[in-house]
Protein backbone atom coordinates (compact mmCIF):
# COMPACT_ATOMS: atom_id res chain seq x y z
CA UNK A 1 0.00 0.00 0.00
CA UNK A 2 0.61 3.58 -0.63
CA UNK A 3 0.91 5.53 2.48
CA UNK A 4 1.01 9.76 2.94
CA UNK A 5 2.12 10.31 6.48
CA UNK A 6 0.52 13.64 7.15
CA UNK A 7 1.57 16.02 10.42
CA UNK A 8 2.23 19.65 11.84
CA UNK A 9 5.24 18.22 13.59
CA UNK A 10 8.34 19.57 12.45
CA UNK A 11 9.55 16.38 10.51
CA UNK A 12 12.13 14.93 10.09
CA UNK A 13 13.05 17.32 13.51
CA UNK A 14 13.67 15.37 16.77
CA UNK A 15 10.59 16.51 18.78
CA UNK A 16 8.64 13.55 20.42
CA UNK A 17 5.81 13.80 17.24
CA UNK A 18 8.33 13.22 14.74
CA UNK A 19 9.98 10.23 16.18
CA UNK A 20 6.80 8.50 17.02
CA UNK A 21 5.82 8.91 13.28
CA UNK A 22 9.16 7.98 12.12
CA UNK A 23 8.58 5.17 13.94
CA UNK A 24 5.21 4.18 12.67
CA UNK A 25 6.79 4.97 9.24
CA UNK A 26 9.30 2.18 9.77
CA UNK A 27 6.88 -0.57 11.00
CA UNK A 28 4.83 0.37 7.88
CA UNK A 29 7.71 -0.17 5.95
CA UNK A 30 8.95 -3.44 7.07
CA UNK A 31 5.24 -4.79 6.20
CA UNK A 32 5.42 -4.20 2.84
CA UNK A 33 4.12 0.01 2.24
CA UNK A 34 5.93 2.83 0.57
CA UNK A 35 5.38 5.95 3.02
CA UNK A 36 5.97 9.57 2.43
CA UNK A 37 5.99 12.16 5.33
CA UNK A 38 3.97 15.54 4.91
CA UNK A 39 5.32 17.72 7.38
CA UNK A 40 6.15 21.29 9.13
CA UNK A 41 9.93 21.01 8.92
CA UNK A 42 12.58 23.37 8.12
CA UNK A 43 13.46 22.62 4.70
CA UNK A 44 12.02 24.60 1.81
CA UNK A 45 8.85 24.80 1.29
CA UNK A 46 7.51 21.71 -1.29
CA UNK A 47 11.33 20.40 -1.92
CA UNK A 48 11.40 17.19 -1.87
CA UNK A 49 13.98 15.26 0.28
CA UNK A 50 14.80 11.70 2.01
CA UNK A 51 15.91 10.86 5.11
CA UNK A 52 16.31 7.46 6.88
CA UNK A 53 14.90 6.17 3.46
CA UNK A 54 11.53 8.06 3.20
CA UNK A 55 10.94 10.93 0.62
CA UNK A 56 9.32 13.89 3.03
CA UNK A 57 7.97 17.40 2.28
CA UNK A 58 7.55 20.64 4.20
CA UNK A 59 4.52 22.55 3.75
CA UNK A 60 6.04 25.64 6.15
CA UNK A 61 5.59 28.68 5.45
CA UNK A 62 7.99 31.07 7.08
CA UNK A 63 6.58 33.96 8.74
CA UNK A 64 7.98 37.26 9.78
CA UNK A 65 5.00 38.60 11.61
CA UNK A 66 2.24 37.27 14.20
CA UNK A 67 -0.07 38.17 11.59
CA UNK A 68 1.70 35.87 8.95
CA UNK A 69 1.97 33.25 11.71
CA UNK A 70 -2.04 33.35 12.01
CA UNK A 71 -2.67 33.59 8.13
CA UNK A 72 -0.51 30.60 7.27
CA UNK A 73 -2.33 28.99 9.74
CA UNK A 74 -5.28 29.12 8.34
CA UNK A 75 -4.27 29.12 4.69
CA UNK A 76 -2.38 25.35 5.87
CA UNK A 77 -5.53 23.55 4.67
CA UNK A 78 -4.83 25.76 0.94
CA UNK A 79 -1.60 24.44 1.11
CA UNK A 80 -2.34 20.63 1.50
CA UNK A 81 -5.07 20.34 -0.71
CA UNK A 82 -2.96 21.99 -3.35
CA UNK A 83 0.09 19.23 -2.34
CA UNK A 84 -2.20 16.57 -2.44
CA UNK A 85 -3.94 17.14 -5.99
CA UNK A 86 -0.48 17.38 -7.22
CA UNK A 87 0.87 14.56 -5.78
CA UNK A 88 -2.16 12.27 -7.03
CA UNK A 89 -1.30 12.84 -10.21
CA UNK A 90 1.86 10.75 -10.15
CA UNK A 91 1.05 8.14 -7.22
CA UNK A 92 -1.78 6.53 -5.70
CA UNK A 93 -2.50 6.46 -1.91
CA UNK A 94 -4.47 3.75 -0.43
CA UNK A 95 -4.05 5.42 3.53
CA UNK A 96 -3.87 8.71 4.97
CA UNK A 97 -2.40 8.83 8.41
CA UNK A 98 -2.57 12.17 10.14
CA UNK A 99 -1.38 13.44 13.72
CA UNK A 100 -1.73 16.87 15.25
CA UNK A 101 -3.32 18.56 12.32
CA UNK A 102 -5.43 21.52 12.85
CA UNK A 103 -9.41 20.42 13.33
CA UNK A 104 -10.97 22.27 10.69
CA UNK A 105 -8.07 20.14 8.48
CA UNK A 106 -8.97 17.13 10.48
CA UNK A 107 -12.97 17.69 9.39
CA UNK A 108 -12.30 18.49 5.58
CA UNK A 109 -9.89 15.23 5.25
CA UNK A 110 -12.71 13.31 6.27
CA UNK A 111 -14.79 14.36 3.06
CA UNK A 112 -11.32 14.54 1.19
CA UNK A 113 -10.61 10.83 1.83
CA UNK A 114 -13.82 9.09 1.56
CA UNK A 115 -14.07 11.04 -1.73
CA UNK A 116 -10.99 9.36 -2.99
CA UNK A 117 -11.59 6.48 -1.11
CA UNK A 118 -8.96 6.53 1.01
CA UNK A 119 -8.52 5.22 4.53
CA UNK A 120 -7.95 8.26 7.21
CA UNK A 121 -6.64 7.36 10.10
CA UNK A 122 -5.61 9.61 12.89
CA UNK A 123 -3.03 9.50 15.78
CA UNK A 124 -4.77 10.85 18.84
CA UNK A 125 -1.89 11.12 21.74
CA UNK A 126 -3.00 13.45 23.52
CA UNK A 127 -6.10 15.68 25.42
CA UNK A 128 -5.83 18.41 27.07
CA UNK A 129 -6.85 20.02 30.39
CA UNK A 130 -8.09 23.47 31.20
CA UNK A 131 -5.07 23.74 33.69
CA UNK A 132 -2.64 23.64 30.85
CA UNK A 133 -4.00 26.76 29.91
CA UNK A 134 -4.36 30.44 30.75
CA UNK A 135 -8.14 30.84 29.99
CA UNK A 136 -8.92 27.89 30.85
CA UNK A 137 -12.09 26.25 29.21
CA UNK A 138 -11.86 29.10 27.22
CA UNK A 139 -8.59 28.66 25.25
CA UNK A 140 -9.34 28.41 21.77
CA UNK A 141 -6.86 25.17 22.23
CA UNK A 142 -8.53 23.54 24.56
CA UNK A 143 -11.86 24.09 22.57
CA UNK A 144 -10.59 23.12 18.95
CA UNK A 145 -9.07 19.62 20.97
CA UNK A 146 -12.68 19.01 22.64
CA UNK A 147 -14.29 19.73 19.42
CA UNK A 148 -12.01 17.09 17.43
CA UNK A 149 -12.09 13.93 20.03
CA UNK A 150 -16.01 13.99 21.03
CA UNK A 151 -17.11 15.06 17.44
CA UNK A 152 -14.47 15.17 14.48
CA UNK A 153 -12.88 12.31 15.28
CA UNK A 154 -16.71 9.96 14.13
CA UNK A 155 -16.79 6.71 12.73
CA UNK A 156 -15.43 7.41 9.49
CA UNK A 157 -12.08 7.88 10.76
CA UNK A 158 -10.15 5.10 12.85
CA UNK A 159 -7.65 5.69 15.34
CA UNK A 160 -3.92 4.64 16.73
CA UNK A 161 -4.65 5.77 20.33
CA UNK A 162 -1.41 6.03 22.78
CA UNK A 163 -3.36 5.34 25.98
CA UNK A 164 -6.47 2.99 27.06
CA UNK A 165 -7.76 6.32 28.34
CA UNK A 166 -8.16 7.61 24.28
CA UNK A 167 -8.50 4.06 23.25
CA UNK A 168 -11.94 3.15 25.51
CA UNK A 169 -13.12 6.84 24.63
CA UNK A 170 -13.04 6.27 20.53
CA UNK A 171 -14.79 2.52 20.79
CA UNK A 172 -17.37 3.96 23.11
CA UNK A 173 -17.91 6.19 19.84
CA UNK A 174 -17.87 3.25 17.37
CA UNK A 175 -14.10 4.08 15.78
CA UNK A 176 -11.72 1.48 14.77
CA UNK A 177 -9.33 1.70 17.36
CA UNK A 178 -6.54 0.20 18.71
CA UNK A 179 -3.90 1.45 21.25
CA UNK A 180 -0.15 1.85 20.66
CA UNK A 181 1.95 3.22 23.61
CA UNK A 182 5.14 5.07 22.79
CA UNK A 183 7.18 3.23 20.56
CA UNK A 184 10.85 3.24 19.10
CA UNK A 185 13.35 1.09 17.51
CA UNK A 186 14.62 -0.40 20.88
CA UNK A 187 16.53 -3.14 19.74
CA UNK A 188 18.42 -1.12 17.31
CA UNK A 189 18.64 2.16 20.10
CA UNK A 190 22.86 2.39 19.74
CA UNK A 191 23.94 3.71 23.97
CA UNK A 192 26.78 3.02 25.97
CA UNK A 193 26.28 2.77 29.69
CA UNK A 194 28.38 4.29 31.83
CA UNK A 195 27.51 6.09 35.19
CA UNK A 196 29.68 8.09 37.92
CA UNK A 197 30.25 5.71 41.03
CA UNK A 198 30.90 8.20 42.81
CA UNK A 199 27.44 10.08 42.75
CA UNK A 200 23.86 9.11 41.74
CA UNK A 201 23.02 10.68 38.64
CA UNK A 202 19.35 11.29 37.98
CA UNK A 203 18.17 13.26 34.71
CA UNK A 204 15.18 15.17 33.75
CA UNK A 205 14.83 15.60 30.22
CA UNK A 206 11.77 17.73 29.09
CA UNK A 207 9.81 20.69 28.25
CA UNK A 208 7.98 21.09 31.22
CA UNK A 209 5.17 23.76 30.12
CA UNK A 210 2.21 22.86 32.40
CA UNK A 211 2.93 19.01 32.28
CA UNK A 212 5.72 18.33 34.46
CA UNK A 213 5.69 19.18 37.77
CA UNK A 214 9.28 20.61 37.75
CA UNK A 215 9.22 22.96 40.90
CA UNK A 216 7.99 19.72 43.06
CA UNK A 217 11.06 17.69 42.08
CA UNK A 218 13.18 20.97 42.50
CA UNK A 219 11.48 21.60 45.96
CA UNK A 220 12.00 17.53 46.63
CA UNK A 221 15.73 18.83 46.52
CA UNK A 222 15.46 21.26 49.16
CA UNK A 223 13.84 18.69 51.60
CA UNK A 224 17.47 16.41 51.18
CA UNK A 225 20.47 16.86 53.86
CA UNK A 226 23.41 18.22 52.63
CA UNK A 227 24.97 15.26 53.31
CA UNK A 228 22.42 14.10 50.81
CA UNK A 229 22.99 16.60 48.52
CA UNK A 230 26.99 15.62 48.58
CA UNK A 231 25.61 12.39 46.67
CA UNK A 232 23.62 13.39 44.30
CA UNK A 233 23.82 15.00 40.84
CA UNK A 234 20.73 16.75 39.39
CA UNK A 235 20.46 17.12 35.68
CA UNK A 236 17.56 19.19 34.45
CA UNK A 237 17.48 19.02 30.22
CA UNK A 238 15.05 21.74 29.01
CA UNK A 239 14.67 24.10 31.91
CA UNK A 240 17.26 26.73 32.31
CA UNK A 241 17.89 28.73 35.70
CA UNK A 242 16.00 31.36 34.40
CA UNK A 243 12.54 29.60 34.29
CA UNK A 244 12.93 28.77 37.93
CA UNK A 245 14.35 32.09 39.56
CA UNK A 246 10.53 33.80 39.64
CA UNK A 247 9.42 30.21 41.54
CA UNK A 248 12.46 30.18 44.34
CA UNK A 249 13.92 32.84 47.11
CA UNK A 250 17.62 33.31 46.19
CA UNK A 251 18.69 31.12 49.18
CA UNK A 252 16.41 28.30 47.40
CA UNK A 253 18.57 28.92 44.81
CA UNK A 254 21.79 28.68 45.96
CA UNK A 255 20.80 25.52 47.75
CA UNK A 256 19.09 24.20 44.58
CA UNK A 257 22.71 24.92 42.46
CA UNK A 258 24.48 22.64 45.24
CA UNK A 259 23.55 19.67 43.25
CA UNK A 260 21.38 20.36 40.06
CA UNK A 261 22.86 21.46 36.75
CA UNK A 262 20.20 23.21 34.28
CA UNK A 263 21.50 22.91 30.82
CA UNK A 264 18.31 24.31 28.82
CA UNK A 265 16.62 23.30 25.86
CA UNK A 266 19.30 20.92 24.13
CA UNK A 267 18.86 18.36 21.05
CA UNK A 268 17.59 14.82 21.48
CA UNK A 269 20.51 12.98 20.53
CA UNK A 270 22.09 14.74 23.54
CA UNK A 271 19.41 14.06 25.91
CA UNK A 272 20.32 10.17 24.51
CA UNK A 273 23.73 10.42 25.64
CA UNK A 274 22.68 11.80 28.87
CA UNK A 275 20.35 8.96 29.43
CA UNK A 276 23.71 6.47 29.20
CA UNK A 277 24.74 8.62 31.63
CA UNK A 278 22.28 8.34 34.26
CA UNK A 279 21.66 6.03 36.86
CA UNK A 280 17.65 7.57 37.16
CA UNK A 281 15.53 9.46 35.48
CA UNK A 282 12.72 11.52 37.12
CA UNK A 283 8.95 12.51 36.48
CA UNK A 284 5.95 14.25 38.40
CA UNK A 285 2.56 14.99 36.59
CA UNK A 286 -0.73 15.17 38.02
CA UNK A 287 -2.37 12.42 38.52
CA UNK A 288 -5.91 13.85 38.07
CA UNK A 289 -5.67 15.85 34.95
CA UNK A 290 -7.22 14.51 32.21
CA UNK A 291 -3.73 15.47 29.92
CA UNK A 292 -1.90 13.02 32.34
CA UNK A 293 -4.58 10.11 31.88
CA UNK A 294 -4.79 10.65 27.90
CA UNK A 295 -1.15 10.87 27.39
CA UNK A 296 2.03 8.63 27.68
CA UNK A 297 5.10 10.29 27.94
CA UNK A 298 8.16 9.39 25.53
CA UNK A 299 10.46 10.61 27.52
CA UNK A 300 9.99 7.23 29.97
CA UNK A 301 10.15 4.77 27.20
CA UNK A 302 13.47 6.84 26.16
CA UNK A 303 14.49 5.98 29.82
CA UNK A 304 13.65 2.70 29.95
CA UNK A 305 15.57 1.92 26.47
CA UNK A 306 18.89 3.21 27.70
CA UNK A 307 18.53 1.29 31.14
CA UNK A 308 17.16 3.57 32.82
CA UNK A 309 15.02 2.95 35.87
CA UNK A 310 12.48 5.66 36.36
CA UNK A 311 11.80 7.74 39.40
CA UNK A 312 7.65 8.20 39.37
CA UNK A 313 4.45 8.65 40.19
CA UNK A 314 1.69 6.72 38.04
CA UNK A 315 0.11 8.38 35.87
CA UNK A 316 -2.02 7.13 31.78
CA UNK A 317 -0.70 3.22 31.73
CA UNK A 318 2.46 4.10 33.06
CA UNK A 319 1.24 1.40 36.44
CA UNK A 320 1.27 -1.48 33.51
CA UNK A 321 5.04 -1.24 32.90
CA UNK A 322 6.63 0.14 35.84
CA UNK A 323 6.93 -1.52 39.54
CA UNK A 324 8.48 -0.21 42.47
CA UNK A 325 12.53 -0.96 43.24
CA UNK A 326 12.23 -3.51 39.86
CA UNK A 327 11.58 -0.74 36.60
CA UNK A 328 11.97 2.51 38.79
CA UNK A 329 10.82 4.01 41.96
CA UNK A 330 7.18 4.78 42.56
CA UNK A 331 6.83 8.19 44.12
CA UNK A 332 3.46 7.96 46.08
CA UNK A 333 1.94 11.47 44.89
CA UNK A 334 3.41 14.34 43.16
CA UNK A 335 4.69 16.26 46.14
CA UNK A 336 7.61 17.74 46.68
CA UNK A 337 7.83 15.30 50.21
CA UNK A 338 6.97 12.21 48.38
CA UNK A 339 9.45 12.98 46.03
CA UNK A 340 12.57 13.67 48.75
CA UNK A 341 11.42 10.48 49.78
CA UNK A 342 12.04 8.99 46.70
CA UNK A 343 15.53 10.37 46.13
CA UNK A 344 16.47 9.32 49.46
CA UNK A 345 15.13 5.55 48.86
CA UNK A 346 17.55 5.61 45.31
CA UNK A 347 20.75 7.12 47.24
CA UNK A 348 20.30 4.26 49.74
CA UNK A 349 20.61 1.56 47.04
CA UNK A 350 24.06 -0.24 46.18
CA UNK A 351 25.64 -0.98 43.64
CA UNK A 352 23.60 -4.57 42.91
CA UNK A 353 20.72 -3.11 43.26
CA UNK A 354 21.52 -0.32 40.86
CA UNK A 355 22.44 -2.94 38.21
CA UNK A 356 19.04 -5.17 39.12
CA UNK A 357 16.79 -2.18 38.25
CA UNK A 358 18.91 -1.03 35.16
CA UNK A 359 18.24 -4.56 33.65
CA UNK A 360 14.69 -4.81 34.55
CA UNK A 361 14.32 -0.59 32.81
CA UNK A 362 15.91 -2.48 29.42
CA UNK A 363 14.02 -5.52 29.43
CA UNK A 364 10.60 -3.51 30.13
CA UNK A 365 11.62 -1.70 26.80
CA UNK A 366 12.15 -4.50 24.70
CA UNK A 367 9.33 -6.52 25.70
CA UNK A 368 6.55 -3.72 25.46
CA UNK A 369 7.68 -0.29 23.22
CA UNK A 370 10.22 -2.03 20.27
CA UNK A 371 8.08 -1.12 17.11
CA UNK A 372 7.58 -4.45 16.04
CA UNK A 373 5.88 -5.73 18.84
CA UNK A 374 2.87 -3.55 17.34
CA UNK A 375 2.57 -5.19 13.35
CA UNK A 376 -0.54 -6.72 14.61
CA UNK A 377 -2.35 -4.06 16.16
CA UNK A 378 -1.45 -2.12 12.76
CA UNK A 379 -2.91 -4.51 10.67
CA UNK A 380 -6.20 -4.43 12.09
CA UNK A 381 -6.27 -0.92 11.46
CA UNK A 382 -5.91 -2.07 7.33
CA UNK A 383 -8.14 -4.90 7.47
CA UNK A 384 -11.57 -3.45 9.31
CA UNK A 385 -13.52 -1.40 6.98
CA UNK A 386 -15.47 1.96 8.68
CA UNK A 387 -19.09 1.83 8.67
Amino acid sequence: MNILIITSAKYPEGDAESVRLHTFGKLLRDIGNHVYFVGMGYSNYLECLEYDGFQYTSLRKKAGSKFQKIYFYINYKKRLESFLNSHFRCNKVDVILIADLPTFVTNWLKDFCSFHSIDLIVDSVEWFSPGQFKMGLLSPGMILKNIENRYVIDKKVKVIAISKYLESHFINKGCIAVRIPVILDVMNLEFNKVVDPRKLTVLYAGSPGKKDYVPEMLRGVLLLTDREKAKINFIFAGVSIDDIKKLFSSEEIYQIKKCVEFLGRIEREKVLKLLAQADFTILLRSQEQRYAKAGFPTKVVESLATATPVMLNITSDLGDYINDMSEGIIIKDCTATECASAIKRAISLDYSQREFMKKNARLCAETNFDYRLYEESLKILFTEDTK
